[in-house]
């Protein structure tokens, strides 16, 4: 009863000289709410049994609402001048039945368009979680991000002047930042001084903490670190608690309410409960329609694709209203039947006051997720627009439970979500930003799904590409001192940290390797990655000369853009235009690293590489327990490499880096089952199994010999030469110039698991 009186008294208080000017639709309607909903008035599917929402036709008035509460005794929950749709505080109901039959009275009164029962918005709970301390983690804190390539993007770090508004809506525990997000400031309604946990056994207010975190975490060193590398610089974050503040209606209400003016970045990761109905949540996508319009679309928004591994992208927007209202412009495309029918009206009657409704309104960005090989995740909804790694993200909690583990950096969380891509598209677009405050939110949304690629949005090639907006980025890249060029003294930092490797940076503030410049996570490894280095915004063939020690002794480099080393990369930038150092100093250091390698290497393919699995189709009890797909791809003869095989569950990749290394790589997993209950109860279950073998066929031009870098004991490696004599390749082998090799590498699995991994080297004998 305190509750209704309280809004009682909100409503009493409002000024009426205060509402806006007569002549705007339902500018009557008070400024009030919303009441923190009871956990106790929630049932277990999400009921919120002591509130209604209703929509108020646009000629209503003051009468007609009044009408409405004494109809069922209520009062006003939460409202928004101008907004048509409002929450009304009922007396509790006992059921769904009960408070379906009590709006379905409130649709006869004058004035009221439609009226429905209430549900509580959960957060996109993640999908897994841990009861004890997280797996011990690198320094940098986040693998993703070395994946996504956000460390080697902060080499342009100096250029990051800019300070970009972040608002994140969601649930908190408390409205107080934790030791890794000082930064974090709140708006808006305060945590509910009750908090139960779910049926999971956990608070739902440690979802935004771990959230934000993920987007803006400080990059001190401690776990979790953020998508920025100096956030209190470059971020401003502030939260909206959605916690307790009850349906979509209502945190709509606050969002419109406390959403800052000019430009921000937002991030939503939350959506509707699972029992809502298909035309409330149109409407509900119409309502943030609204008012995105009202706030000028200034703003880029990240929202989450969800969780419900939905593989109908129809079915996925009706994860959140968000995602609705972005994936079509006319959104009674999105219903049929009677929800069709029932919404018409309400579309026709918003289109009449804002013709602009009819199309998606502002620059929504939907992200799904995926696994650390970019893979979408079987829980991520489909038709997202772009996905970010969002498996095992290690973040911050407020409040211990079974899923937060104490660990010597604080209270962390590590789990799966699509909660977890979101931010991190939302913290990259912020970086974007930070370096080039004239981005819109139109050129931010297409910056990051240029940069997508098929796996994730690459932040180092999104940050390249600011050069084309007039940014020095690629020199800030490659400049070690911050003198803001890159001259002989960058040429011999980046030198010795090549030699070096992973060493520990010399700045102690920075977790990141600086000399990082392919964006692999580490320096001095053979990893190559794909570079756009003369940002003409394709891949492909670069060439650099590289000076002899006579001038017919020049050498021309061509590097392919699709896979380069920090080596490549160094390489280039000492002989390319960046350059502004001493020349003769610069060839002492890096001249004989550039020059083309000797010997060089082809590398083809024999006709009988192959790789195959079986994979089982579907639990189906009217098939036997062995039936299934195999599935294969062989190579035709002399085809070159890099060359992948794929084949669902087992993949192979055999590639030629460089001039004188082969790297293979395969795995395989006979653990994927899929099961079905039949009928007489007896479950059936189908279980995969994988098995490959590559034949390559390398041919040097001179002597080389064959060295093993790493290899896994349980793997033999086979060489033939062109008369077919073959045997067990050894490390120190040598391989006569001019003849064909042919390496075979086979392993194979089955009611097994692993990977087996194989990187040769040939050099030019001494």
């Amino acid at each position: 009863m305190r509750v209704w009186l309280l809004v009682s008294m909100i409503a009493c208080q409002q000024d009426p000289q205060t509402t806006p000017a007569g002549g705007e639709p339902l500018a009557f309607l008070p400024d009030a709410g919303p009441v923190q909903v009871d956990p106790e008035s929630v049932g277990d599917d999400g009921l919120i049994l002591d509130r209604l929402v209703v929509r108020l036709r646009a000629d209503a008035d003051a009468d007609d609402l009044d009408a409405v509460l004494a109809e069922v005794g209520g009062t006003v929950t939460s409202a928004r001048p101008g907004v048509p749709w409002i929450t009304v505080g009922i007396p509790a109901v006992h059921d769904l039945a009960e408070a379906e039959g009590i709006a379905a009275r409130l649709e006869a009164v004058d004035g009221v368009g439609g009226a429905r029962p209430a549900w509580l918005v959960v957060p996109e709970n993640p999908t897994s979680g841990f009861r004890e301390a997280p797996a011990p983690l690198e320094a940098n804190g986040n693998a993703a991000l070395g994946d996504q390539r956000f460390f080697a993007a902060w080499n342009a770090t100096s250029l990051a002047k800019t300070r970009v508004p972040v608002v994140v809506v969601d649930y908190f525990t408390a409205n107080r930042a934790l030791p890794q997000l000082s930064g974090l400031h709140f708006v808006g309604p305060e945590a509910p001084v009750l908090q139960l946990k779910n049926d999971d056994g956990e608070y739902d207010g440690n979802h935004g903490f771990w959230v934000t975190s993920l987007l803006g975490a400080d990059a001190d060193g401690r776990s979790p670190i953020g998508t920025h590398p100096a956030p209190a610089t470059t971020l401003d974050i502030t939260a909206i608690n959605a916690l307790g503040v009850g349906d979509m209606v209502d945190i709509m209400h606050v969002m419109d309410r406390h959403l800052p003016s000019g430009f921000f970045v937002l991030n939503t990761s939350l959506g509707f409960n699972a029992r809502t109905p298909l035309e409330a949540r149109a409407e509900a996508a119409l309502l943030w329609r609204e008012l995105i319009q009202e706030h000028g679309g200034s703003f880029l928004h990240t929202t989450s694709a969800g969780n419900d591994g939905l593989r109908d992208p129809q079915q996925s927007r009706f994860n959140s209203p968000f995602y609705a209202q972005s994936s079509v412009d006319d959104l009674r495309a999105l219903l049929t039947g009677d929800d069709l029918d029932d919404f018409a009206d309400v579309w026709e009657d918003a289109l009449e006051r804002r013709p602009a409704l009819a199309a998606v309104q502002g620059h929504t960005v939907v992200v799904g997720a995926s696994d650390d090989v970019g893979a979408e995740v079987g829980f991520s909804n489909r038709g997202a627009d772009v996905r970010m790694l969002a498996t095992a993200a290690t973040g911050v909690c407020a409040k211990k439970d079974k899923t937060c583990a104490d660990t010597a950096f604080g209270l962390l969380l590590t789990a799966d979500g699509t909660s977890a891509a979101a931010p991190q598209a939302a913290g990259l677009a912020a970086w974007l930003r930070a370096i080039d405050p004239t981005l819109d939110a139109a050129a931010l949304r297409q910056a990051l799904i240029a940069h997508y690629d098929g796996r994730w949005v690459d932040a180092l090639s999104a940050t390249l590409a600011l050069e084309s907006r007039g940014k020095p980025v690629r020199t800030t890249w490659l400049d070690q001192d911050g003198d803001r060029d890159f001259d002989d003294a960058d040429v011999l930092a980046l030198a010795v940290a090549l030699v070096e490797g992973d060493a520990a940076p010399a700045d102690a503030a920075r977790t990141w390797p600086r000399a990082d410049l392919n964006g692999d996570g580490r320096v001095r490894s053979d990893t190559r990655t794909s570079v756009d280095l003369d940002g003409d915004g394709e891949l492909g063939v670069v060439v650099v000369t590289v000076p002899g020690i006579e001038a017919t002794d020049d050498e021309t480099l061509e590097l392919s853009e699709f896979e380069l080393s920090d080596s490549d990369i160094l390489c280039w930038a000492a002989y390319g235009t960046l350059f502004t150092g001493d020349a003769e100093s610069r060839d002492s250091l890096v001249r004989t690293r550039c020059q083309p390698s000797p010997g060089l290497i082809t590398a083809t393919a024999s006709a009988s590489s192959r790789v195959s699995s079986y994979v089982p189709t579907e639990a189906d009890c009217e098939i036997d327990d062995d039936d299934g797909v195999t599935t294969g791809q062989s190579l035709e003869t002399e085809t070159p490499l890099p060359i992948s095989l794929v084949a669902d569950q087992a993949s192979v990749t055999a590639t030629l880096e460089g001039s004188n290394t082969l790297r293979v790589e395969g795995f395989w997993d006979a653990k994927t089952t899929v099961s079905d209950t039949c009928l007489n109860g007896e479950v059936y279950v189908a279980t995969s199994h994988a098995y490959f073998t590559v034949y390559v066929t390398v041919v040097p031009l001179g002597d080389v010999v064959f060295q093993p870098l790493i290899y896994d004991p349980g793997t033999s490696f086979q060489g033939c030469d062109v008369n077919q004599a073959c045997g067990r390749l050894e490390d120190g082998a040598v391989l006569v110039g001019g003849q064909s090799y042919q390496l075979t590498f086979e392993g194979g699995g089955n009611d097994s698991a692993g990977s087996m991994t194989f990187l040769g080297q040939f050099l030019p004998l001494p």
